[in-house]
């Protein structure tokens, strides 16, 4: 059986993940067969549904890759539903303090440490021929820090023991620090490099955001166990302007 997220990432081993907003299982499998690692199903900002959900999910199996996800909200029935259709963990967006984490990871875990739900005939108990409460827990709980209120009280979110990965929402940050979208002001990058100690000293995985080479070489070399490399509409999108390049630079036909 293939390592599951959980057990690549308390390894060690590098991880290759994509934001995926397009909610279309043909690219999912698509990234899955190119390598990488993970994609993280987006119902936040993508065009995602139950239906679609569940597509994406079998074809990142298909392709041979895992699957996060981030519901729309905290207080979400997204969790439930993602969880019990097999996704391998949650990422949750918008979290500003304890409370709020303590909150979110509730809907991950069983009665009595918490409010999920349990059927054992869903896909994530291979349809009642594996009860997932008949296995060690292996959901990735993973928050995003995007907004002042988390980066202030990140310390205590460090604190919460099933905290597997904290994923730097630089984007976000970058409007919370008054440059929006300027991710590499020396503002963001301060944010970035200080997030980073703090993660790493608490034992926890950090991930985020790349572009390019530089930016891998540059992340690998701080340690960044989990890179996500850009989201499924920007890749299509530059590859697109990359041919057309590519023809215009070949000029017009001489008859």
């Amino acid at each position: 059986m293939k390592p599951t997220l959980k057990t690549l990432l308390q390894t060690g081993q590098p991880l290759l993940g994509c934001w995926s907003v397009l909610g279309s299982p043909a690219l999912c499998e698509l990234f899955s067969l190119a390598g990488f690692d993970f994609l993280i199903l987006d119902f936040e900002h993508g065009v995602l549904h139950s239906e679609s959900l569940q597509s994406c999910l079998t074809a990142c199996r298909s392709g041979g890759a895992r699957a996060l996800v981030r519901p729309p909200r905290l207080q979400s029935e997204v969790v439930q539903v993602c969880l019990d259709l097999g996704a391998d963990g949650v990422i949750f967006p918008q979290v500003t303090d304890l409370a709020s984490v303590q909150h979110a990871f509730a809907q991950t875990r069983f009665a009595p440490a918490g409010s999920r739900g349990y059927n054992p005939f869903t896909r994530a108990s291979d349809f009642g021929l594996a009860p997932v409460l008949g296995r060690a827990d292996d959901t990735l709980r993973c928050i995003i820090i995007e907004n002042l209120s988390a980066w202030e009280h990140l310390d205590q979110l460090l604190q919460v023991d099933d905290l597997d990965l904290v994923y730097l929402g630089v984007y976000d940050m970058s409007v919370a620090l008054g440059c929006p979208g300027e991710v590499r002001h020396p503002r963001v990058c301060e944010f970035v490099e200080a997030a980073i100690g703090k993660i790493h000293g608490a034992g926890k995985a950090v991930g985020l955001m790349v572009h390019n080479p530089q930016d891998i070489e540059f992340y690998r070399s701080l340690s960044v166990q989990v890179l996500i490399y850009g989201v499924d509409t920007y890749l299509v999108a530059t590859l697109a302007q990359t041919c057309r390049a590519h023809f215009d630079a070949a000029g017009s036909i001489q008859p």
